[in-house]
């Protein structure tokens, strides 16, 4: 897995890719109200990117629930030849 990375953050949090032709890219998502205890986004991102090998498991991944805040990821999945949005 590999990605572009901002100082001080995680691979998942910007552009994010793997060797089985996933890529993403994530918005930030700022809700009035946030879950001080829920995952953090950049967990699940990666976890969804770095962990899975097909686009239907990477968006089972993302689809989880309990995140503290939000994103709009964009998945490709090059050898499925499929995209997606989750919000």
């Amino acid at each position: 897995c590999a990605g572009l990375v901002y100082p001080g953050s995680l691979v998942g949090w910007s552009a994010t890719w793997n060797s089985h032709g996933t890529f993403s890219t994530q918005n930030t998502l700022l809700p009035m109200v946030t879950r001080p205890s829920g995952l953090g986004c950049v967990f699940i991102q990666r976890r969804a990117i770095c962990d899975t090998k097909s686009m239907s498991d990477a968006l089972v991944a993302l689809t989880r629930p309990g995140w503290s805040s939000g994103a709009s990821l964009n998945i490709v999945h090059l050898g499925e030849k499929r995209m997606a949005n989750v919000e």
